[in-house]
């Protein structure tokens, strides 16, 4: 198996969700942290025409206090279309 893509890829440091679309075109959800605080992300990937990978927001939340109470459980309802 070859790993394609790392969080260094797309910023998210702890992923929640994943959706692809007919075209190849890559949803992921999740959290970027730094310090106490995180911040919900979608992003996109897309791959080129010379077959180079793409990453870029879809939405962002404003940074928010890290709770372990809380942790994961928000992207898990966000939805794309």
């Amino acid at each position: 198996m070859q790993r394609l893509y790392r969080s260094t890829n797309h910023t998210l440091h702890n992923a929640q969700g994943l959706a692809i679309g007919a075209d190849g075109t890559m949803c992921l959800s999740g959290y970027s942290t730094s310090g106490d605080t995180q911040t919900a992300k979608i992003m996109r990937g897309v791959v080129d025409a010379s077959g180079a990978p793409t990453w870029s927001p879809v939405a962002t939340t404003e940074p928010f206090e890290q709770r372990r109470a809380t942790r994961g459980t928000i992207t898990g309802s966000i939805r794309t279309s």
